[in-house]
């Protein structure tokens, strides 16, 4: 079993509570948002101590923050001693049990922890997950591009000139919002040639990289006809 086969049923179990999920948020395999309330869980096919290594450190940014592993056949003496240190330590703990018919999510523990929250970081985390129009991760992805919002805004950015070819800084701003000169100067992924000063096009990178993404394309590509609507009559 893959950590990834975790992330739908812990998703489903949130979304179900009115929280909004996002996987792979600042290294958090799954973020969930409700309110001003934050809930962070780490996946893991089994209960170890690198898995609740990583669990703590979130304890200074969420206000829950849950370990997620599959649900053993039974419940071993070992089981039960790991769930004592995780109660200790304020940490909650959900086991995802897969049936022939259906997948069901049990939380074996709430979080009780309440300590002092580094809000930088929180808020670093819930910008990241308010920047993403559409949830492409999946919770516990390993070696694989993760879509952050950063990634969105080039794709974006991308999608546009496409369309419309060649286009200066100052076309794109009013579209594209104040991070548009950094991504294109940047060039952190190799999607943009600087044809001038303040002026980018797609490369072959760029226009390769968009067919990875077809559902953020799609809704890129209407913005590209608002630059005609901004135009000076």
């Amino acid at each position: 079993m893959r950590e990834t086969e975790l992330f739908e049923p812990v998703r489903d179990y949130l979304q179900q509570q009115g929280f909004a999920v996002a996987a792979e948020v600042r290294h958090c395999d799954v973020a969930a948002r409700k309110d001003d309330e934050l809930v962070i869980i780490e996946l893991k096919t089994s209960l170890n101590l690198t898995l609740v290594g990583q669990a703590v450190r979130r304890q200074s940014v969420a206000d829950a923050v849950y370990v997620a592993i599959p649900e053993p056949k039974r419940i071993t003496k070992t089981l039960k001693q790991s769930q004592r240190v995780l109660a200790r330590l304020g940490l909650g703990l959900l086991t995802i049990r897969f049936g022939p018919l259906r997948t069901s999510v049990n939380c074996r523990l709430e979080p009780s922890y309440r300590g002092r929250l580094d809000r930088r970081e929180r808020n670093r985390i819930l910008k990241e997950m308010d920047g993403r129009s559409l949830q492409l991760n999946t919770g516990g992805m390993n070696n694989l591009p993760i879509v952050t919002a950063y990634r969105e805004q080039a794709i974006t950015l991308a999608s546009i000139l496409s369309v419309r070819g060649s286009c200066s800084v100052g076309e794109l701003k009013p579209i594209t919002g104040d991070k548009t000169t950094a991504i294109l100067y940047k060039n952190h992924y190799g999607w943009f040639i600087r044809e001038g000063r303040g002026r980018y096009a797609l490369s072959p990178a760029g226009a390769d990289a968009l067919r990875e993404y077809p559902e953020l394309v799609a809704l890129a590509l209407p913005l590209a006809a608002q630059m005609d609507e901004n135009k000076p009559a």
